[in-house]
């Protein structure tokens, strides 16, 4: 039977086209060449070598033609479009190198149906998506059709602020008190203690809260108004306002914040170490803030600083140095955060009503389906972007847990719960710490833990997303690890080996303090050598003695105030950080109540940054009630 027809017919008609019949046709010549070549060993060989040559040169050259036809470079499919489908080579730009530019009168400028291109490249092939949001239970007390992101408000004005002419100490060496009683406190520090055991072991399995109590108000609460006339001029200071009705409702505020909202807040003040002048500078602040506000409610992070470089910057800060360029959310947080620990809500009718509904509206827009709160213009993996976008999701969540837990809004309760999911899912599970990238297997650092540390509680103290135990569990662990020094009251920066405990070398008193204050947040157990130890090294640098670090200050003056309101260590760190932040807010100018982000960060973070965390600093005295720990786990 003859096959060739067959042969050829499959070879042209194959899916395959035309390379395998020139494969077919070469693989043909080729067998006549050598065909030949074995010939001309012969006797039919030695006649007409000329002819023979040539005919062979031709098979030859055939052959090289054809091969080089059946090895085409894929340029696309055939003219006539029913060809062969060949790859199609193009240049095309990257997703996760675009930067999606929004604004609130085009809202299609938003993929969100549009997972792929929601989720950093990070996270693509994560299970980060969270639940339907109607899948989520709403209660009788929605009293919103609107979604909050989508309601408009009349924005008040607001009145032009100026500093008064306080007299404020410049900052100089500490007065002969505060001498004597940080000699007091070093020489009552230095005694050795006998460790207990019991108290330095990983102590997860307990109960963290178990001797931890809501300090009692204390009895100048109680003070009249005649008293408070008296000690200070009440035409000086400004509450939210409607105070009085607000705290009549309040009920459902956790305990945690309604000094906030109470009437007797400045009384409160008073107590524990502010006076007019803070809350003076509070109110510049937030004047200060709510002017700098964008059109789409946002705080623009490079527009008032951030994303500086360095003056003189080392190899580490260059590759770092426009880190905080695109930190919006970050700084609108900031932003919120501060209004919010002055008791001004987005549903109170006060001056800065709407400026806190734009914000809280912005984030809630700004949010992935993911639960990511890091920003539609930090999206992928440059440094600028990398390195500012867990910070800016924990920062900006964090702000929306506390509206939250001051309102009780419904419309906030799926953005708290899908940015909760999303920390928890880029938690280490072995360590319990966060890094820079979701779901990292780095077991952490200590500056991204305080941030999504913070969240969880704020969502768990207002029951928007209460912390189960094995989260808490993990907490604990993370500190443990990162935990040093001669009782463990110290700590660094990150711990590649969280099975041994770091060099004291290697602690910082910026992650000291922000360890400290996170323990005492969360209820944690503490021992009382451990926390003497945290103070006396926070004390060691206070405000005004070195460059400025109002990261570092943000998180001691947390720690301090929370661990013990009335203690020595306390009422030094307290004169000190006044002193500083009340001689260097601006007083004058298109500034006037910021702070200049000159200090430790201030060039990622830039004036914003600055004047929140400042402001934060000052609002100190009624933003938590704090804790006292039990005698068993707290340092004299």
């Amino acid at each position: 039977m003859n096959l060739w027809p067959y042969l050829l017919l499959g070879a042209i008609g194959n899916p395959v086209s035309d390379r395998a019949w020139a494969i077919f046709l070469g693989c043909f010549l080729a067998a006549v060449a050598l065909g030949l070549l074995v010939l001309s060993w012969t006797r039919w060989g030695q006649s007409k070598l000329l002819t023979k040559c040539i005919a062979i040169a031709v098979l030859a050259h055939i052959w090289l033609l054809l091969y080089a036809y059946g090895t085409r470079i894929p340029y696309g499919s055939s003219a006539d479009g029913t060809g062969s489908q060949g790859t199609q080579l193009a240049l095309v730009q990257s997703k996760s190198s675009v930067s999606v530019a929004w604004t609130p009168e085009d809202s299609t400028a938003l993929p969100q149906d549009d997972e792929s291109w929601s989720d950093p490249p990070s996270l693509q092939n994560a299970d980060t998506t969270a639940g339907d949001p109607s899948e989520y239970p709403r209660t009788d007390s929605d009293s919103h059709s609107t979604p909050l992101w989508n309601r408009s408000l009349e924005s008040p004005s607001v009145p032009d602020f100026a500093l008064p002419n306080a007299q404020v100490q410049a900052p100089s060496d500490l007065s002969d008190e505060h001498l004597r009683l940080l000699g007091q406190f070093e020489e009552q520090s230095s005694t050795d203690l006998p460790l207990d055991p019991a108290l330095l072991a990983d102590s997860a399995s307990s109960d963290p809260t178990s001797g931890a109590v809501l300090v009692k108000q204390p009895d100048s609460l109680a003070m009249s108004s005649d008293q408070v006339q008296r000690s200070i001029d009440p035409s000086a200071v400004e509450s939210p306002q409607a105070t009085a009705t607000k705290s009549k409702s309040a009920s459902f505020i956790p305990g945690a914040y309604r000094m906030r909202l109470a009437p007797e807040r400045f009384a409160y003040t008073l107590e524990n170490g502010g006076d007019a002048n803070t809350e003076q500078a509070v109110r510049g602040a937030l004047e200060f803030l709510a002017k700098s506000q964008s059109p789409d409610g946002s705080w623009n992070a490079q527009a008032y600083g951030a994303g500086q470089r360095a003056v003189a910057p080392s190899a580490e800060a260059l590759y770092r140095a426009d880190t905080g360029k695109f930190a919006d959310t970050a700084m609108t947080g900031l932003a919120l955060l501060a209004f919010l620990g002055a008791g001004h809500t987005h549903n109170d009718g006060g001056p800065y009503a709407a400026c806190v509904h734009r914000g809280l509206s912005y984030l809630c827009q700004q949010q992935f389906p993911s639960g990511d709160l890091s920003g539609r213009n930090q999206i992928g993996q440059q440094p600028t972007v990398r390195y500012a976008r867990m910070y800016s999701h924990g920062i900006a969540a964090i702000a929306l847990a506390e509206a939250y837990a001051l309102t009780q809004d419904q419309d906030l309760v799926v953005p708290v719960k899908n940015a909760v999911d999303y920390s928890l899912k880029a938690m280490n599970p072995r360590t319990g710490g966060w890094r820079y990238d979701f779901a990292s297997e780095d077991p952490g650092d200590t500056s991204q833990f305080g941030w999504q540390a913070m969240l969880l509680n704020s969502a768990s103290v207002s029951n928007a997303a209460p912390l189960g135990g094995h989260h808490r569990v993990l907490l604990q662990r993370f500190l443990d690890s990162v935990s040093t020094g001669k009782s463990g009251g110290l700590a660094v920066y990150r711990n590649l080996n969280p099975q041994s405990r770091p060099a004291s070398e290697q602690a910082s008193v910026a992650m000291t303090a922000e360890a400290f204050a996170m323990r005492t947040m969360l209820g944690l157990p503490m021992s009382a050598q451990a926390t003497r130890e945290a103070k006396q090294m926070l004390l060691s640098q206070l405000p005004g003695s070195s460059e400025p670090n109002f990261y570092y200050w943000y998180y001691a003056t947390l720690a301090l105030y929370q661990s013990q309101p009335h203690s020595e260590a306390w009422t030094l760190w307290n004169e000190a950080i006044k002193r500083e932040l009340l001689a260097t807010q601006v007083s004058q100018g298109d500034t006037a109540g910021s702070w200049d982000p000159r200090c430790i960060w201030g060039g990622h973070g830039g004036r914003i940054y600055t004047t929140a965390l400042g402001c934060m600093c000052l609002e100190v005295y009624y933003r938590y009630l704090p804790l006292y720990q039990s005698d068993s786990l707290t340092a004299p």
